[in-house]
């Protein structure tokens, strides 16, 4: 609505509001009389009642505003706190998930040889949760993934996910080293498989001369570091 509108709609009111009286007054009047009591009465009523009636009205409209402006923004906040609390959740995930590898490969020795770092994650003896050591870092691997990739929708944990993949990289390593060395001592293997019994001791060789526990130790604490930075930040 343009302002000539709005004024000819202001003018045609007052117009209605002071000339219909006015007009019911005059018509019903006998010419020449001044006025009634009556008249009077309802000319005070009027003046008075209506203005405030159409005051209490613009109050009550910008009260109900306010109001709805009010509940918006609540609502507004209470989707923010649950989304943030759904974030903490997947990122207490993540954490968890750090934590249980981080205890596993903590327990190795880089005085190892390749037997023993074999009965540590391969042995069925050896179950610090219930499965397998090694099966236990796959599958904590795999949720890190997954918990990773659904808080990154908007791509910027690029130094979490950028030190996962590496990890990820030195943990694929870590298992084929140990299946190797696994296939390796089956004594019911074929005599062609045997020849690739030297495999494994030379990873297992390039695995402590490059450092890649120490690595891997590196790529953990810093994991957790980052997602100790992003449970701060939500729960501020």
């Amino acid at each position: 609505m343009n302002k000539k509108w709005f004024w000819f709609l202001i003018f045609l009111g007052a117009v209605v509001f002071v000339g219909g009286p006015l007009f019911v007054q005059y018509n019903h009047w006998p010419q020449g009389t001044k006025g009634h009591g009556d008249w009077l009465s309802f000319w005070g009523s009027y003046l008075g009642v209506v203005p405030s009636g159409i005051i209490a009205a613009l109050v009550a409209g910008a009260q109900i505003k306010e109001s709805n402006k009010q509940n918006h923004e609540n609502a507004m906040q209470s989707l923010k706190v649950m989304n943030n609390t759904k974030l903490l959740n997947y990122y207490y995930d993540i954490k968890s998930s750090l934590a249980k590898s981080k205890v596993l490969f903590d327990e190795i020795n880089n005085s190892w040889e390749i037997h023993d770092l074999y009965y540590y994650l391969y042995s069925p003896q050896r179950r610090s949760f219930e499965v397998l050591n090694l099966e236990t870092l796959l599958q904590e691997n795999n949720m890190l993934h997954l918990n990773v990739n659904t808080v990154n929708v908007n791509n910027d944990l690029k130094e979490l996910s950028e030190t996962l993949m590496e990890y990820s990289g030195n943990l694929i390593l870590v298992e084929r080293m140990i299946k190797l060395y696994a296939a390796s001592i089956d004594e019911e293997r074929n005599i062609l498989e045997k020849e690739v019994d030297e495999e494994a001791p030379n990873m297992y060789a390039d695995y402590v001369h490059q450092s890649t526990h120490k690595k891997i130790m590196e790529q953990l604490s810093k994991m957790i570091n980052l997602t100790d930075e992003k449970i701060k930040e939500l729960s501020a």
